[in-house]
């Protein structure tokens, strides 16, 4: 039967129930729809599965308002029984699934617990932005930092290798001059133990480089030289410094064979980070030795030789003078008793005869002084500046030759007659060589860090350099004297006494210009006081 007869099928009654029923069937399928949206679009929602219940509820009721507008004029029941029993059945099961979600709906903030701590979520955002702002400004000065230290060590890494490579490179260098070195070189640690030893080392000891490397550096020295080398090494080790070892005495090392080898040692501390090595280089002075024994034997020869040679300068110059002064004399005689006898040119020949044989004399007389000349061992202070002095006024007189002295000149230590010696036949060989009537010869010292050089100059005609090299030999006059009597010993005797002195004698000169003489005097090795002129000291 149609429901339309519950409402008497009264026209206004029945459309007031179908459009209500309508109405309520669309508003109630927009529901679920929206809900549905909302869940699809928020599957983050908590309680997402009760949306779905509702949804399902809400659709079967609207569909029971569908029907109850559809049996209004058809009478299906059963079916809106059906639709009825399925609404109550979501709608009991999501009566029982609101139920237990109440509390934990309730548990849920408000809106404005949200706003509040969306507010505190957002203060908390900017803090972090503000750290995170700082945290960046932060680390952009730490990677700045860090790019500037990777510099900076790279920069120092590079530096570190260089000098690795330099180091590198300075020990490679190390090594080559050690190795080739002519001397001995051997490095010891503070315990005395040996680290280093070049080739030579080998060769002067007899030893291979492994059998030294790490054996006491005694294992090179005597037996009966040890203990004291012990103690001299423990000293160098309190105040180390580069020194000579062993001044003033014979050193000698031990070879493997036992034998033993005269040596020079000198000592090089090296301070490092590990310590203080001392470096020694050793020379093998064998050879040394043997020549300084054959220069002493040589020299002892000599010495002999020259006493022998004085003693026959003197024998011959006593014998050889006898004669030359009977000769002489006998000459003389008979040019004065038959000067009226004799033609002119006989006279001369006599005077010729008489002139030769007081040179012969002069010549005998010169060997013999140079042969006497030796190292003086009458040294004393001497004022030479009143030494030159004496020398020009015991010279003849020169009107047309001017001798200047420039002053002060010093006081020397030395053999006084000696020096005169020098002075006067310096000075007589230069006014004897001026080669002109007139002229200036100048006497001037110059001092030095270690010895006085004094100057003889005259402004004569001067000497070809090609003569310089026999000008102090013996007999090897210039023949530049006016008067013929220049012996050529004067020079030689000069040289033999300045370098007996320990000094030495040079010559400058320039044609048409002069000559200058030059010797040195050594410094004495201490002050002493003029030697007085007047005969009271």
């Amino acid at each position: 039967m149609p429901h339309g007869h519950c409402f008497l099928w009264r026209p206004d009654v029945l459309w007031l129930n179908v459009g209500s029923d309508l109405l309520i069937a669309v508003a109630y399928y927009s529901i679920p729809v929206a809900l549905f949206y909302f869940v699809r679009r928020r599957p983050d929602v908590t309680f997402g599965w009760l949306f779905w219940m509702f949804g399902a509820f809400i659709f079967l009721c609207g569909t029971t308002h569908v029907v109850e507008i559809w049996t209004v004029w058809n009478g299906v029941y059963y079916l809106q029984g059906v639709v009825k029993l399925l609404t109550a059945g979501v709608s009991l099961a999501t009566a029982a699934a609101l139920w237990p979600a109440i509390p934990r709906a309730i548990s849920l903030p408000s809106p404005a617990a949200l706003e509040t701590s969306n507010l505190e979520l957002r203060r908390e955002v900017s803090r972090r932005e503000a750290v995170e702002g700082e945290l960046r400004r932060v680390q952009g000065e730490l990677e700045h930092r860090v790019q500037e230290r990777t510099a900076a060590l790279e920069a120092a890494n590079e530096a570190l290798t260089r000098e690795a490579v330099e180091r590198e490179r300075a020990e490679e260098r190390f090594r080559r001059v050690v190795e080739s070195s002519p001397n001995g070189v051997v490095m010891i640690d503070e315990r005395g133990a040996i680290v280093l030893v070049n080739e030579a080392v080998e060769r002067i000891f007899g030893y291979e480089r492994g059998e030294l490397l790490g054996t006491p550096i005694e294992a090179l020295v005597p037996a009966r030289l040890r203990d004291a080398h012990r103690s001299d090494r423990a000293l160098f080790l309190r105040e180390p410094q580069v020194r000579r070892m062993g001044a003033g005495r014979d050193l000698y090392g031990l070879r493997k064979d036992g034998s033993e080898v005269p040596v020079e040692i000198g000592l090089n501390p090296i301070r490092t980070e590990e310590g203080v090595f001392v470096l020694s280089s050793i020379v093998d002075i064998t050879e040394r030795k043997r020549s300084e024994r054959l220069i002493q034997e040589k020299t002892q020869e000599l010495e002999r030789s020259n006493r022998e040679l004085d003693e026959f300068a003197h024998v011959v110059s006593h014998d050889l003078k006898a004669p030359l002064r009977g000769i002489s004399s006998l000459a003389t005689w008979i040019e004065e008793d038959c000067r009226e006898l004799l033609p002119g040119s006989s006279r001369e020949h006599f005077g010729l005869l008489v002139r030769r044989t007081q040179r012969m004399s002069e010549l005998i007389d010169g060997v013999l002084h140079y042969s006497r000349i030796a190292r003086s061992t009458l040294n004393s202070p001497v004022d030479t500046q009143a030494a030159v002095e004496e020398v020009i006024d015991s010279l003849a007189p020169h009107e047309s030759v001017r001798i200047h002295v420039e002053e002060p000149l010093p006081v020397v230590n030395y053999d006084r007659t000696q020096l005169l010696q020098i002075f006067q036949n310096l000075i007589e060989n230069a006014i004897a060589h001026l080669g002109k009537p007139a002229g200036d010869v100048v006497v001037s010292c110059q001092e030095r860090p270690d010895s006085f050089e004094f100057s003889v100059h005259d402004d004569g005609v001067g000497i070809d350099s090609r003569h310089f090299d026999r000008i102090f030999k013996m007999f090897q006059s210039l023949g530049r004297s006016p008067d013929g009597r220049s012996t050529g010993i004067g020079l030689a005797i000069v040289k033999r006494i300045v370098e007996n002195h320990g000094g030495s004698i040079s010559v400058e000169s320039d044609v048409g210009v002069g000559t200058t003489f030059r010797f040195t005097v050594p410094k004495a090795t201490a002050e002493s006081a003029p030697e007085s002129e007047s005969g009271n000291g």
